[in-house]
């Protein structure tokens, strides 16, 4: 079933993209994440079922010599919204190791796209000099969520994401034909 998952959320991730309808090739595949290439970026997705409310997407999307970074949730409850709506939500990741909860990032706006089959895509852009500390943040924790006036509406298990952060890093930085020890294209 991740397979056939993966696939619906690659497509339905890219079309949130900037770049929309181009081809890809998987450059890295692992249980719990897909890295895949395109001409001018990558993208990092994994897969999480919430309890009830069904599967929702995590996704990553990387274009290095741009210095840009997106993080992208599919949610399959939140029906009320419109397409190209703003809309702020908590941005949460925990760690089971810490025993902690991080909202250090806030409530930050989020673009709405509607997607196939209800599903609605929350997509977060990154600024450059905060890229390498979202990676990071992804790369530590084991869960990330979004969370609306107490109420957890889409997220993901991060298991594997340090592994999965840094394939992405290398895919994005490869394409981009930048060192990845460049201090400046960090």
């Amino acid at each position: 079933m991740k397979t056939w998952w993966c696939g619906v959320a690659l497509a339905a991730l890219a079309a949130a993209a900037p770049v929309a309808g181009e081809d890809s090739t998987r450059y890295w595949t692992s249980p719990d994440w897909d890295v895949d290439a395109y001409a001018d970026h990558c993208m990092a997705t994994t897969v999480s079922e919430l309890k009830e409310d069904g599967l929702s997407v995590f996704g990553v999307y990387y274009a290095a010599e741009d210095k840009y970074l997106s993080v992208n949730f599919s949610s399959p409850v939140t029906s009320s919204l419109k397409e190209d709506d703003k809309v702020t939500a908590e941005l949460l990741f925990a760690s089971t190791k810490r025993n902690e909860v991080d909202d250090g990032w806030g409530s930050p706006e989020f673009t709405v796209t509607k997607m196939d089959g209800g599903s609605t895509l929350f997509v977060l852009k990154i600024k450059a000099d905060a890229v390498q500390t979202m990676l990071d943040d992804i790369s530590a924790n084991d869960y990330v969520a979004l969370q609306k006036n107490e109420t957890i509406f889409a997220g993901a298990q991060l298991d594997g994401s340090a592994q999965a952060m840094k394939q992405l890093k290398a895919c994005a930085f490869g394409i981009a034909g930048l060192n990845p020890r460049d201090p400046f294209a960090q």
